[in-house]
């Protein structure tokens, strides 16, 4: 069990992923430059059992943020960062 400093350190170590919406069908996943070695995962859904797999879109640097563009024209999908 994290007590609530290990909580709070754990929190300042992971990025906050953002998703914005570029186009109709088009949306840019971000997070900041300074968090170094996060891959970036998808699953269809977040029910037992999830799925995540490695999102293989290519990331580009745009001033101090990763970013990766992802299709909006499929089905539901969830996003996370994970540090292999």
């Amino acid at each position: 069990m994290l007590s609530a400093n290990d909580w709070r350190r754990n929190e300042l170590l992971r990025p906050r992923l953002t998703i914005t919406r570029t186009a109709p069908a088009q949306a840019v996943l971000q997070w900041p430059t300074n968090y170094t070695g996060f891959t970036v995962q998808s699953a269809l859904s977040l029910g037992a059992p999830s799925l995540w797999q490695q999102f293989t879109n290519p990331v580009t640097v745009n001033g101090a943020l990763y970013s990766v563009s992802v299709s909006t024209s499929n089905a539901a999908r969830f996003f996370r960062l994970r540090r292999p």
